[in-house]
């Protein structure tokens, strides 16, 4: 019995010569973990910044509405040959007010939503509105500079 115990080496000695890799088998968890958390970061990120631009298009087909039925009373019931008029002052105001009430619902979107332009043309309105979504995984400071700022324009005849 002595004789086949000794003839059979350990374990220790089949492993062959130390080669300084012991305990890399972590590291490189370690990273893959890293770039996955990565992963599922960004993607939440990306999917922030298009549900916002999302709500943007919502709120600028809202506000393009409001600013639509801005119509001049006066050349209305005078009958001018110009039909439903809409000015671009009356229109314009008639914009920011509806943004404004609609701050708290519709365009309730990042740092919050802002009127770029009102344009008439014909019997046409076009509004554009502009916002910079808020990501929650990044820091303020760094906010300004990797967050992008959404510009949606929308459109609503007069009829």
């Amino acid at each position: 019995m002595t004789a086949d115990h000794r003839a059979r080496p350990s374990r220790s000695r089949t492993r062959g010569p130390e080669t300084g890799e012991e305990g890399r088998i972590g590291m490189l968890l370690v990273g893959c973990v890293g770039v996955v958390v990565m992963f599922v970061l960004v993607s939440a990120a990306i999917t922030s910044v298009v549900i916002d631009d999302r709500r943007l298009v919502a709120c600028a087909d809202r506000v393009a509405a409001a600013a639509a039925g801005s119509v001049d009373g006066r050349a209305f019931y005078d009958g001018d040959d110009e039909g439903l008029a809409v000015s671009t002052r009356s229109a314009r105001r008639r914009a920011e007010d509806a943004l404004d009430k609609m701050l708290d619902s519709t365009c309730s979107i990042g740092e919050g939503a802002a009127l770029v332009g009102v344009e008439v043309v014909g019997d046409e309105v076009v509004v554009s509105v502009e916002a910079r979504p808020l990501l929650a995984l990044v820091p303020r400071p760094l906010s300004g500079a990797v967050t992008p700022i959404l510009v949606r324009s929308s459109s609503a005849v007069v009829r």
